[in-house]
């Protein structure tokens, strides 16, 4: 309702990054750790589907809807096929934009501000420390050129350890740890 009158040019909406919190049959994340899930593999993504769909619609009521994947390492598989499922649901829908590919970081210029996404788990180094923040900056202009150029202010945005924390400012990239919708 605080967004319903405000005139927006899009709406980049960030949802992979452990969404399910499980990924197998046997609720392990996808490298095996097994999870608290007290749901079948089958209604966790049912329900988790129908929640993206019910999210896309009501933000794209308001504004057009950038949004994609990074792999997590809850639910690699799992996040992609509901992303899946989401671009065949908004297939005929020109208000949402569903970028499918399979690179783990992806990038949003917005003004002059560019903007990373990854979920952190991917890259060396130790959760939250400088050298994995200075990696993650580095690597943004080599994947990014053309956006890179085109910015004059930088942000990486992870979320890998599920709590909000500023990581650090190296060369001008700001990296920040966003928080995951799954609890600490």
């Amino acid at each position: 309702n605080e967004i319903q009158d405000k005139k927006l040019e899009y709406i980049t909406f960030v949802w992979a990054n452990d969404f399910f919190n499980s990924d197998t049959i046997d609720k392990t994340t996808t490298g095996g750790t097994p999870q608290d899930t007290d749901v079948r593999w089958q209604k966790l993504f049912n329900v988790g589907v129908e929640m993206l769909v019910t999210a896309v619609s009501q933000l794209s009521a308001i504004a057009k809807v950038k949004t994609f994947y990074t792999p997590s390492n809850h639910d690699e598989l799992t996040g992609y096929h509901a992303l899946k499922y989401l671009e065949a649901w908004f297939r005929h829908d020109d208000n949402v934009e569903i970028d499918t590919s399979a690179m783990i970081r992806k990038y949003i210029l917005y003004g002059k501000t560019l903007i990373g996404y990854t979920h952190g788990d991917k890259e060396k180094g130790q959760n939250g420390s400088k050298e994995k923040a200075s990696k993650l900056a580095s690597v943004m202009p080599l994947e990014a050129k053309d956006l890179w150029s085109k910015a004059n202010y930088y942000e990486m945005h992870t979320a890998h350890l599920h709590s909000e924390h500023a990581i650090h400012e190296i060369n001008g990239v700001i990296v920040r740890r966003i928080s995951s919708p799954t609890a600490t």
